[in-house]
């Protein structure tokens, strides 16, 4: 049977390792108890066997993890399953895994946690021309804001002439930005994204890539359709919601494809 020693503080207690026998952690705490007690903070020091522990104060334990609440963290269990999500709850550990769904997941099932870098996302921007009342649209995201169903948030920028877009153009260059699109093509990470790169790349003209669009509709109705243009969407790396009309999307999607949209950002940097 196993046994494991411990520390108590006035957070509470924290495991401090684990043996194979009784007689093991009795060694230890003879060898270490006295240097143990020296510490700041450390009120006294203890053993129990690991079945103890993990039944009754594991989950009850201080939570001495390098992450908080708010963090974004990946848990991998000791059975080999894996969760990411937004830390919401320590002691025990609660994620939201999504906008609908959290779990729950005390020590003794814990093998490990990854802390999500907030550097992580890439800086990127891309151009929308005449929406709404706006003649020019930047929309950018910083690598690192996100709403709440995880999908990254884009900030907006609307110009009037093209001398101001391309001086804020320049100045997210200059910020680390690249144009998205370039990044989003080359990473799509969605089937459907990768199904309108197909698409794009046997249609040789615009009418030709929406009369493909118009035939998988009726392939696999409105309703399915719909969802598969907002995941193709997201994988690019767009947010869905910038979008109340199926053609505004389909228009963005073959933006975001073409070799004409790609090179725009060449002629704001001429201009």
């Amino acid at each position: 049977m196993e046994f494991v020693s411990y520390i108590e503080t006035r957070k509470g207690k924290k495991l401090l390792k684990v043996f194979k026998s009784k007689r093991a952690v009795d060694m230890f705490l003879k060898k270490n108890t006295d240097k143990i007690l020296s510490k700041s903070g450390i009120e006294s020091v203890g053993s129990m066997s690991k079945r103890d522990w993990d039944s009754k104060e594991a989950k009850y334990a201080v939570n001495e993890a390098k992450y908080k609440v708010g963090d974004t963290i990946t848990v991998i269990r000791k059975d080999g399953m894996k969760y990411k999500g937004k830390v919401e709850k320590l002691n025990p550990l609660k994620l939201r895994t999504d906008s609908t769904s959290t779990v729950v997941l005390p020590n003794p099932m814990i093998k490990k946690v990854v802390k999500e870098s907030v550097n992580e996302g890439k800086k990127r921007y891309y151009q929308q021309d005449r929406v709404g009342s706006a003649k020019y649209t930047i929309s950018y995201h910083d690598g690192k804001k996100k709403h709440k169903d995880g999908s990254d948030f884009f900030d907006i920028q609307t110009f009037k002439n093209k001398k101001d877009l391309a001086k804020f153009v320049n100045t997210l260059h200059k910020g680390g930005f690249v144009y998205g699109f370039n990044e989003s093509i080359n990473e799509s990470k969605t089937k459907e994204s990768k199904v309108i790169q197909k698409v794009y790349q046997y249609s040789k003209t615009e009418k030709k890539f929406y009369d493909e669009l118009a035939k998988h509709e009726v392939r696999i109705g409105q309703r399915d359709y719909a969802k598969f243009i907002i995941n193709a969407l997201r994988g690019f790396g767009i947010n869905p919601r910038e979008f109340k009309r199926i053609p505004d999307a389909e228009e963005k999607l073959y933006q975001t494809v073409s070799k004409k949209w790609l090179n725009s950002k060449n002629y704001l940097t001429k201009s």
